[in-house]
């Protein structure tokens, strides 16, 4: 009985090694073809000319404005002392919306004031809650200046004081 014990242990790891050699045979094999260029990269390097289409120009960044927003400074009362929020950013639009996005600045700073203002220090304090913020101004603005105007908020400054 104890042939017949030792003797399975030794025929089930066969398989696993050869899977295990089959398996880093067939990844070198796939290595070696796609960094000698064999096999086209999917990802756009070395080798790939066919995604060269793809890539964004310099003339394309040219399309792109940033408006300056002025820089906000918010009281936070409900707070035991008073601290303040300071808020610098940038509005990233396409060039030709440039001068009516400048034009609703007025309406902008609005909608940040309003939004920023009912905001609670300990949701601030939160890292996550930059990124969540920028999102929530962002939908505000591009509702108040009008769908496909403004791409992105760019936040420059974020401070609390």
């Amino acid at each position: 009985m104890t042939d017949q014990s030792q003797d399975a242990p030794a025929a089930s790891r066969k398989p696993l090694v050869l899977g295990v050699l089959g398996a880093a045979i067939l990844g070198g094999a796939g290595f070696f073809l796609s960094s000698t260029g064999l096999i086209p990269n999917p990802l756009g390097g070395e080798g790939s000319d066919d995604l060269e289409g793809h890539r964004p120009s310099l003339q394309a960044s040219s399309e792109i404005a940033f408006v300056p927003i002025e820089p906000l400074m918010i009281s936070l009362t409900r707070t035991n002392p008073i601290r303040q929020l300071r808020l610098e950013a940038e509005l990233e639009v396409s060039s030709e919306y440039e001068k009516d996005v400048a034009a609703m600045m007025p309406k902008i700073l609005d909608v940040m004031n309003t939004y920023l203002r009912a905001i609670d220090l300990a949701d601030i304090e939160n890292p996550a809650v930059l990124l969540r913020t920028r999102m929530q101004l962002l939908r505000r603005i591009q509702v108040t200046v009008g769908e496909g105007k403004v791409k992105s908020l760019l936040i420059t400054k974020f401070l609390i004081s």
